[in-house]
């Protein structure tokens, strides 16, 4: 087992899979996280004022542009290059976090992350599928995967 090499292995992974990896690694370091994770669903009727505010939202973006990244990073008072660092501090934490686990568990992500990175997974990603054989669980799992690799 070779921290090394799952390492590697992390820093292959597009930003959808790294998100993915990272929460893993979180619940699996930190199994109070689980339960926060599984947390049911604030369901919370929506006011009357939240509905209309969601309502004049979308009608704004029916007749405006949406506002360029970059400039919502300058209006916070951000530039860019502290965006790319904060990206490159993740996967450090990423990194910490793999540090943190027992060596059978890290086994266990290094054989998630070789799966991950494996240009078969992806060619199995894109790969249409009967949705009939599936749950709608794991059709909604596709669709996410997909869209991490668009």
């Amino acid at each position: 087992m070779d921290k090394q090499h799952a390492y590697q292995l992390l820093d292959q992974l597009d930003a959808g899979q790294f998100e993915a990896v990272v929460r893993l690694l979180e619940v699996t370091t930190y199994p109070a996280a689980v339960s926060i994770a599984n947390a049911p669903i604030d369901d919370e009727p929506v006011s009357e004022e939240e509905a209309r505010a969601f309502a004049a939202s979308k009608e704004w973006f029916k007749h405006h542009p949406g506002i360029p990244f970059e400039e919502v990073v300058a209006e916070l008072g951000f530039t860019m290059e502290q965006v790319r660092c904060y990206k490159e501090q993740e996967r450090q934490q990423a990194h910490a976090l793999l540090d943190m686990l027992p060596p059978e568990k890290v086994n266990a992500v290094r054989s998630l992350l070789e799966v991950m990175a494996e240009p078969l997974a992806r060619s199995l990603a894109l790969a249409p599928v009967e949705e009939e054989e599936i749950t709608s669980e794991t059709a909604a799992a596709l669709e996410r995967s997909r869209a991490s690799l668009a």
